[in-house]
């Protein structure tokens, strides 16, 4: 998909109790909660402490390869769901805004790429050997916790650059090649938040899901600024891809995908079979549903983003509710 034009933002915060100043002084504008929240959900999935300064770092890291260092080592494992299966794959920098569908995409890639796919995770900890198992312990995934990934044998990487509302976040780097995921902002928010919450239940009840809402709807807006509609020219221009369009048309977004990966002519049999054998992924999250679900209170919230949801062609959470 190519890059969507550039959206014409008006006043944006008007109709809700954010103003421009939120994005530049975080702790002057809003409750304090909302900075332990930005550190809770950086080192949302580090499994490691809940420490701010852990978070922080892990997410903003953005020293590229220390001259001396030595990249993590990478264990083999039973990856491929083809046996023997090795199809040459471009390095890429996946960048989502969470729960846009960057885990299904890993899933059809993985199978179709097989020992050439080497995952790097920012949020992975680094065990005693530097590198983990990914959930059903089939690839290799490097630990090194760094942005860019320190391993030259990677092929894959995950970022979703929490530190945008505190600081510029990650560089971009013109020689990378960078595969951008999105999603209309209420419906990541709210699965996010679910998710947030599993890992972090004291942050349960009305007023924690407005302060986490509230941050992350400026977080969608800063994302969607940067890597989106303000991205630099770039040696190789960026693929993008909404979770909306990966659901409509799957076949045709994994292929389109898939090329943008892969250094030769797709094997379309291989793809078309490895598509059919994952289970079919259906839109589990009707807001409706959702515990806190306020359709004034999403109004406003989305009406920070409405410029941009336009602009990309992302449906309103009234669409389907």
């Amino acid at each position: 998909m190519a890059a969507p034009g550039r959206a014409k933002t008006g006043e944006l915060f008007d109709r809700v109790d954010l103003t421009a100043e939120t994005l530049d002084g975080l702790d002057d504008i809003l409750p304090r909660v909302l900075a332990d929240v930005f550190a809770d959900h950086a080192c949302l999935l580090t499994k490691g402490s809940r420490g701010p300064d852990d978070g922080i770092q892990a997410m903003t890291q953005t020293d590229g390869v220390v001259e001396g260092s030595t990249p993590p080592p990478l264990r083999e494992h039973n990856i491929a769901a083809e046996e023997g299966t090795r199809r040459a794959m471009r390095p890429t920098q996946g960048v989502s805004i969470p729960r846009s569908g960057h885990g299904a995409v890993c899933q059809v890639a993985r199978r179709y790429f097989g020992g050439t796919w080497v995952y790097c995770d920012a949020f992975y900890v680094k065990d005693d050997e530097g590198y983990v198992k990914d959930d059903e312990g089939r690839s290799r995934v490097c630990g090194c916790k760094s942005v860019p990934c320190v391993n030259p044998a990677r092929t894959f990487s995950k970022l979703h650059d929490f530190g945008l509302l505190l600081n510029p976040g990650v560089p971009i780097l013109r020689s990378e090649r960078y595969f951008i995921q999105y999603r209309s902002p209420m419906r990541a928010i709210v699965s996010n938040y679910l998710l947030h919450v599993v890992v972090f239940p004291d942050e349960c009840g009305y007023r924690g899901w407005q302060s986490y809402a509230m941050f992350e709807v400026g977080y969608w807006k800063r994302f969607v600024e940067k890597w989106v509609l303000d991205f630099p020219v770039s040696d190789v221009p960026p693929l993008y891809c909404s979770y909306e369009s990966l659901l409509s048309e799957p076949q045709a977004r994994m292929r389109e995908i898939l090329t943008f990966m892969s250094e030769e002519p797709l094997e379309d049999e291989a793809v078309t079979r490895i598509i059919e054998q994952l289970p079919k992924v259906e839109p589990r999250d009707r807001l409706a549903e959702f515990r806190y679900f306020d359709p004034v209170f999403f109004r406003e919230l989305e009406a920070v983003a409405s410029g941009y949801m336009e602009t990309l062609g992302l449906p309103s959470f009234e669409d389907g509710v």
